[in-house]
């Protein structure tokens, strides 16, 4: 800790990481904090220290450590970052209940003149507690910045009557269906509920045929990580389906 200097206190993806949020791209490698008693940042071989105003330097305690609250945290990389890589960790807080919409809002009034400031509204705007996943939040942005119609997020299928399932991405106007196609479904015994990998595959072919046999269902379209990433194979497959 006298490394990070005796107020300093943890930030940015240092911090979402010690929160255990998603962060797009690999681990920081520096610990990023906020240091209130520094009138210019300075970047180190093993820590970045950025300014801060005390009277806005709020913390909380995580593995013995300060860490900024999990909303500011996730503000911060939305100001210093591109889109997908503050809507990731935003999406994630919203979704599990981390923060609320009204908390990123007070974040942002707070911080008028902050650089990047423009970028993290932004992103705070877009972010969607419903996305349940980070590849589900960076299909959203590809989908977004390719201007593409805006699904509708878990949507049940059908609206009436027995369900077949709950969709990740939905274009009732194109009567498409989206679905991120993650791994972790076949790898994670715990959303595997005890079927092989061979039986989540079989299952997920059964359910997409049910889907396709509704009369609002066109297609559907399913990508992968790699593809939501490079963003341009997830547009050209969604555009290929007949979303606009």
């Amino acid at each position: 800790m006298s490394r990070l200097g005796p107020s300093a206190v943890v930030s940015h993806g240092s911090a979402l990481a010690l929160h255990g949020f998603p962060v797009l791209g690999d681990q920081p490698s520096r610990v990023h904090v906020l240091a209130p008693q520094r009138t210019t940042a300075k970047v180190g071989p093993l820590v970045h220290h950025h300014t801060a105003a005390r009277s806005l330097l709020d913390f909380e305690v995580v593995a013995g450590l300060r860490v900024v609250p999990a909303a500011r945290a996730a503000v911060d990389v939305a100001r210093a970052g591109e889109l997908r890589a503050g809507v990731v960790p935003l999406d994630h807080g919203l979704h599990v209940g981390a923060f609320d919409r009204e908390e990123l809002e007070v974040l942002l009034a707070a911080l008028p003149r902050a650089a990047g400031i423009r970028r993290a509204a932004a992103a705070v705007a877009f972010a969607d507690g419903r996305a349940e996943s980070p590849g589900e939040s960076i299909s959203r942005v590809a989908v977004h910045a390719a201007g593409l119609s805006a699904p509708v997020l878990q949507q049940r299928l059908p609206a009436r009557g027995p369900a077949i399932g709950v969709v990740d991405f939905w274009w009732p106007e194109f009567g498409v269906v989206g679905e991120f196609d993650g791994e972790v479904k076949y790898r994670d015994r715990e959303m595997r509920r005890g079927r092989s990998p061979e039986q989540v595959v079989i299952d997920e072919k059964v359910r997409e045929d049910a889907l396709r046999a509704l009369p609002e269902v066109r297609t559907v379209v399913r990508w992968t990580w790699s593809d939501a990433f490079r963003a341009e194979p997830l547009v050209r497959a969604l555009t290929r389906a007949g979303v606009r």
